[in-house]
C-alpha cells in the first residue's frame, strides 16, 4: 500500500488489514508526505509501538498538547532510534527528517504555560471551536469536551505536565508550520464509531471513550507490527502533475515500481486539476489495472454551483454568468429561483430539520440540529443534493480516460466533532 499525503497513521486507525490469499509476507506500507515533520513523527510512533512503550505515552506523543514527565524521556529515546534508522537508510538521505529528529533529541522541555498559550492562540472561531461542547446532551460530555478544547490534553494523568516537544518545538525552518487551527484528536476517527461505543461504556465521557477507542486501535497496529505482519516505511516526497508520456521527477515511477495493490491519497486530489490527478493515478498504478485507489475531497463544494446558500441570494450571479467569466468554471446550474428569499428560507429550514438520515445517529449523544454556523449546516445540506454533479464530473470518461473498472463515491456523514 502507498499512502500519499498520509500526514500520520490515521489511515491505519480506520482501515482493516485483510490477507485475502493467506500470504505469509507482511503488508508493506509506504507513506509519502511532503512535510518532513509528519515523516519524523510517524517513524517515532512506529518505534514506540514496536518497542512496547505504554499506549498512553503513544497517545500523548501523537495527539496531546501536554505530556507527563516519563513520556518526554520515552519520546527522546524513540527519536534517537528513528534518527539511526534514517542515517542507515539506503538511497536518498532524508536530511530534513534527520534534522527534526536531532532537534527533538536536544530540545529542552516546553513549559506548561507556553503550551497553553500556543494551543489557545490556535483555536478557530469560537462558534466552530465549541460546537461540540455546546451540542452534547450530557453534562459530563460538555465538561470533558470543553476541557479538551481549551487545553488539548489527552490521555494525561495526575502529576507534573510539560508541553509537547513534538507539537511545540521544531527547528527554525519549520517552527511556524506545525499546529493547525482546529487541531483535534477527534479528526482521527469517525464520530459514528464513537457514538456507537457510548452505550457499551455509559460511565465514560466522550473524551475518555476517544482515548479508549484510540488505545484499542493502536493495540491492533502494535500487534501487526510485532508479528511482522505490517511494515511501515514513511518518507518525504511530493508528487507533481505528470502525464503518461512525460518524464516524472522519479517519485511517481518509484511508486509504480512498487506495484501497489492499493493507494490512498488523503485529500491530495483537492490540490490537483482533475485530469492531472487521473493521469498521475494511472502513472503510479500496476500495468494490469489492479491497483485500487482511495481518496477524499473537501473542496469540491467550492466548484459546484448550488452548494452554497449564497448562490440563491437575490442579486447573485447565475451559473451561466459565472461560466461566461474568464477563469471561472461551474457544474450545471440548479437554476435561479424567482421566489428569492423564500427559497433561501426553505434551504435554512431544511438544513435545521432534525433529519435522522442526514445527521446519522448523532441524536443519541448530541442535540440535533447541532450548534453550528448556519453556513456550515446549509452547505452540508445542499452538498447532499448536488454531490452527484461533482461525482459525474470527477469520473467523466473524457477526463479520466475510461481508466476505472469500478468507482464509488459517498458523502461523509455530518459530524459536530471535526471539520
Amino acid at each position: 500500500h502507498v499512502a500519499i499525503g498520509f500526514s500520520d497513521l490515521s489511515l491505519l486507525l480506520n482501515s482493516e488489514v485483510i490477507n485475502k490469499n493467506g500470504n505469509s509476507s507482511p503488508l508493506l506500507l509506504h507513506g509519502v508526505d511532503q512535510h518532513p515533520f509528519y515523516v519524523a513523527k510517524t517513524q517515532v510512533i512506529v518505534f514506540m509501538l514496536e518497542s512496547n512503550y505504554d499506549i498512553c505515552q503513544v497517545l500523548q506523543v501523537w495527539y496531546s498538547s501536554t505530556w507527563n514527565a516519563d513520556t518526554q524521556q520515552s519520546f527522546k529515546d524513540a527519536c534517537r532510534k528513528s534518527m539511526l534508522h534514517f542515517l542507515r537508510q539506503e538511497g536518498v538521505r532524508q536530511q530534513a527528517v534527520i534534522d527534526i529528529l536531532k532537534h527533538w533529541v536536544q530540545a529542552p522541555s516546553v513549559s506548561l504555560a507556553e503550551a497553553r498559550r500556543v494551543w489557545l492562540s490556535n483555536l478557530p472561531d469560537e462558534t466552530y471551536a465549541f460546537k461540540g461542547p455546546m451540542s452534547a446532551l450530557r453534562s459530563v460530555d460538555r465538561e470533558a469536551l470543553t476541557s479538551y478544547t481549551l487545553t488539548g490534553d489527552l490521555a494525561t494523568f495526575e502529576g507534573d505536565l510539560t508541553g509537547s516537544v513534538c507539537m511545540y518545538s521544531l527547528p527554525p525552518p519549520y517552527c511556524n508550520e506545525r499546529l493547525a487551527k482546529g487541531e483535534s484528536a477527534f479528526n482521527s476517527i469517525f464520530t459514528e464509531e464513537l457514538i456507537n461505543l457510548a452505550p457499551q461504556r455509559p460511565e465514560a465521557n466522550l473524551v475518555e471513550l476517544l482515548c479508549w477507542l484510540l488505545g484499542q486501535k493502536l493495540g491492533v497496529i502494535r500487534s501487526l507490527l510485532q508479528k511482522n505482519e505490517l511494515i511501515i516505511r514513511p518518507q518525504q516526497g511530493q508528487l507533481m502533475p505528470v502525464s503518461a508520456d512525460e518524464p516524472s521527477d522519479g517519485l511517481a515511477d518509484w511508486i509504480a515500481d512498487q506495484r501497489p495493490k492499493t493507494v490512498s491519497w488523503s485529500n491530495v486530489p483537492d490540490y490537483f486539476n482533475t485530469k492531472d490527478f487521473h493521469d498521475l493515478a494511472k502513472r503510479i498504478s500496476c500495468r494490469d489495472g489492479s491497483t485500487r485507489h482511495y481518496a477524499y475531497l473537501m473542496n469540491w463544494v467550492t466548484k459546484v454551483y448550488g452548494t452554497s446558500i449564497w448562490d440563491y441570494l437575490p442579486g447573485c450571479p447565475t451559473c451561466a454568468q459565472l461560466l461566461s467569466t474568464p477563469g471561472h468554471t461551474a457544474a450545471p446550474s440548479p437554476g435561479r429561483n424567482p421566489e428569492g428569499w423564500r427559497r433561501v428560507r426553505a434551504i435554512i429550514d431544511d438544513a435545521l430539520r432534525p433529519d435522522v438520515d442526514k445527521f446519522s445517529n448523532l441524536g443519541w449523544t448530541f442535540r440535533v440540529p447541532c450548534s453550528d454556523l448556519f453556513t456550515n449546516l446549509t452547505t452540508y445540506s445542499l452538498a447532499r443534493q448536488y454531490c452527484h454533479r461533482w461525482e459525474a464530473h470527477f469520473f467523466d470518461e473524457t477526463i479520466s480516460g475510461r481508466s476505472f473498472t469500478f468507482k464509488e463515491a459517498r458523502m461523509v456523514p455530518y459530524s459536530v466533532l471535526y471539520q
